[in-house]
């Protein structure tokens, strides 16, 4: 958590994701003039959102994107068991709200 914050390079390539993650939802909206939910539209995009949201410190938004994630049909779903196990979401294990999650079953 602290190396994205202190390397640069890093830090850069992060937010030019995240820049294209934005750029790629507002072309979609653009285009067919929807105002949905962006998980809808593309989960995979909403999940490196969440990930860039976790290695940033916002925990409540990374929480509130998963949440989302969880209820939304996909190939590759984010599911409770992936939480659980995946290292990526070790930034979020210690608050409650993420620990609430890892236990919530998928409907």
């Amino acid at each position: 958590m602290s190396k994205v914050r202190t390397d640069p390079v890093l830090s850069i390539l992060l937010r030019r994701r995240f820049t294209r993650f934005s750029s790629h939802t507002n072309r979609y909206d653009t285009a067919t003039g929807a105002r949905g939910d962006a998980a809808k539209r593309a989960p995979g995009l909403e999940a490196n959102l969440a990930l860039i949201q976790a290695m940033f410190g916002e925990n409540s938004r990374a929480i509130s994107t998963l949440t989302q994630l969880l209820q939304t049909p996909f190939i590759a779903p984010i599911t409770p068991a992936l939480l659980r196990l995946d290292p990526t979401w070790d930034p979020l294990r210690s608050d409650p709200a993420f620990q609430k999650l890892c236990e919530e079953k998928q409907p």
